[in-house]
C-alpha cells in the first residue's frame, strides 16, 4: 500500500522529499548558528569539531554525492543542530545565562 503510493513521481513522494530537504537545510542552518555563536563567545573547543564535520559532509556532497557517507556523522549532526536550535531559542526569547550551559567544554 505505502510503496504503491510513494512510487514514481507521485505527489506524496514529492511532498515527503521536500519535508526531508527542509529538515536537512534547517539542521545545517542550526549547526552554522552554533558555529558562529561559538566563535562570538570564544568557545573554541567545539569549533574544530563542527568545522571537521561540515568539511567532511561538504567534501562528500561535492565529490561523491552518495548519501551513505553522511550516516557515520549523522548522530553528531543531530546533537549539534539541537545545540544550535537551543542557541537560537535562547536568543529569540532573550534568556540570559543559558547559552554558556550548553557548551561542550568541561568545567
Amino acid at each position: 500500500m505505502i510503496t504503491e503510493v510513494l512510487q514514481g513521481d507521485s505527489a506524496y513522494r514529492t511532498g515527503l522529499l521536500w519535508i526531508v530537504y527542509v529538515m536537512n537545510f534547517l539542521m545545517y542552518c542550526f549547526i552554522f548558528i552554533r558555529l558562529v555563536g561559538g566563535l562570538r563567545r570564544k568557545r573554541y573547543d567545539e569549533v574544530s569539531l563542527i568545522l571537521v564535520i561540515l568539511g567532511f559532509i561538504g567534501f562528500y556532497i561535492l565529490w561523491e554525492i552518495k548519501s551513505r557517507y553522511i550516516y557515520p556523522v549523522y548522530p553528531l549532526l543531530v546533537v549539534l543542530s539541537y545545540m544550535g536550535f537551543k542557541d537560537t531559542y535562547d536568543f529569540i526569547f532573550h534568556r540570559k545565562g543559558t547559552l554558556e550551559r550548553y557548551s561542550l567544554r568541561k568545567r
